[in-house]
């Protein structure tokens, strides 16, 4: 019996529809979020710079001014008032220290644009070469442990070092040192009641030197410890004219 074939059936030629709608609905999509990202909210772009800034502590966007003026201006001014306060306050506490506590090095207190930076300088803290806290230093700590631990603000404590080559068994390069300066730091404000959660240790090296490393005096100001007290995002609220209220006066390690 002879076998009947299937009638064969009529190409389509109007598969190409398939791929055109897809490509129509991309470019309606594509054209959508062009569109929405033309529309900027402004505040929400100047919070997301200030957190950006607080969590890599550089320049990130760096065509954006940070120098703004309240909407508020009380609410300026009763910010100025407050840090200007807790600046004289620590500046009162450290300024005890003056004389032979401060024999090997010096330590600072100023306002900056993340909030308050307390300095310690030269070997006031570690020995060449050593990221074990000096027995010397221990009040030091103590009283700026004191003076910070009613503060509500995040802090970040940044080693650095001068510009001197280090290569050792524990410490391959200034690195590994200054890192292990911060955390020793970081884990004595723990130890003295600091919440952990406040506290993140960085150590840079001899990469952001405050002046050149021509001589002694040069390098004992650059190889220091940092800690900067997080002010961010209210200190947007101020200007640089606010600022320069705020650090008038002198400085706690003004020679």
């Amino acid at each position: 019996m002879a076998r009947l074939e299937e009638p064969e059936k009529p190409e389509n030629h109007e598969r190409w529809l398939i791929t055109y709608a897809d490509m129509i609905t991309l470019l309606m999509v594509f054209f959508i979020v062009l569109y929405a990202s033309s529309i900027v909210d402004s505040n929400k772009f100047q919070s997301l710079a200030a957190s950006l800034q607080q969590a890599f502590n550089v320049d990130v966007l760096e065509g954006f001014d940070l120098e703004t003026t309240s909407a508020d201006p009380a609410a300026a001014e009763a910010l100025v008032a407050a840090l200007k306060q807790d600046v004289e306050s620590l500046r009162s506490e450290l300024d005890a220290l003056r004389g032979p506590a401060l024999s090997r090095g010096d330590i600072a207190v100023e306002v900056n644009r993340e909030g308050i930076l307390i300095s310690i300088y030269g070997n006031l803290l570690f020995d060449s070469g050593k990221a074990t806290i000096n027995y010397e230093a221990l009040d030091v700590l103590q009283r700026v442990a004191r003076a910070i631990a009613t503060k509500p603000y995040p802090m970040r404590v940044e080693g650095h070092t001068d510009s001197i080559p280090i290569e050792t068994q524990v410490y391959p390069s200034n690195w590994e040192l200054s890192t292990a300066r911060a955390t020793a730091v970081v884990r004595y404000l723990i130890d003295s009641g600091i919440s952990p959660q406040r506290v993140q240790a960085v150590g840079y090296g001899e990469t952001r030197p405050l002046n050149g490393n021509l001589n002694r005096d040069q390098r004992a100001r650059n190889r220091r410890v940092d800690i900067q007290l997080i002010y961010l995002p209210s200190l947007q609220a101020l200007s640089d004219a606010d600022i320069g209220r705020i650090t008038a006066g002198r400085a706690a390690g003004a020679q």
